[in-house]
């Protein structure tokens, strides 16, 4: 069984189209105020960061296109995507921020696991989605560390628990504890 997690850490602005080369930033509440809580590479290049007040970024980028985040879209856009993912497994989750596919069962019908999640990955980047990736035999640990910003593929629990060592003291599998 593998599981492959997809982490979209842009999805606010992959929804917009990320920006076209306009400094873009997607903006929420944070402790009264708002914040920038992502922004895309044109703004980023200007001193756009997150945590970064309206003003300040406006005070670094002029130009600044400004949205606020929008979670129910963010939420129909997963579902959208999930529904589209079942063309390659029947058996998937749906996270806030990423998807679980379990992809181990067909992998065959795609030509095996590298090819599947190739395929996988390259139909994301045609609908506009940019991921982080991992492949894992559990999807605790695959989701982990899609989230954390590493992509690859972690054969067995062993290899897994190598990859996760660095990301965390203590990772609960489905029937082990590893600690540090």
């Amino acid at each position: 069984m593998g599981w492959l997690a997809l982490h979209f850490p842009a999805l606010p602005l992959d929804l917009l189209g990320n920006g076209s080369g306009i400094p873009l930033a997607i903006v929420e509440p944070c402790d009264g105020r708002s914040a920038v809580c992502l922004a895309n590479a044109a703004a980023r290049r200007l001193g756009v960061q997150d945590g970064l007040g309206v003003g300040g970024a406006r005070a670094l980028c002029a130009t600044l296109q400004i949205r606020a985040r929008d979670p129910a879209r963010e939420a129909e856009a997963l579902q959208r995507l999930a529904a589209w993912a079942c063309q390659f497994t029947s058996q998937l989750s749906l996270e806030p921020d990423a998807l679980l596919l379990e992809v181990g069962r067909s992998a065959r019908l795609f030509g095996g696991l590298r090819v599947l999640v190739e395929r996988i990955g390259a139909g994301l980047a045609e609908l506009g989605f940019a991921t982080v990736s991992f492949l894992a035999p559990t999807p605790e640990g695959a989701l982990q560390l899609a989230r954390n910003g590493e992509s690859g593929e972690a054969a067995d629990r062993d290899q897994l628990a190598i990859h996760l060592r660095g990301k965390t003291t203590n990772t609960i599998f489905a029937n082990n504890t590893i600690k540090d």
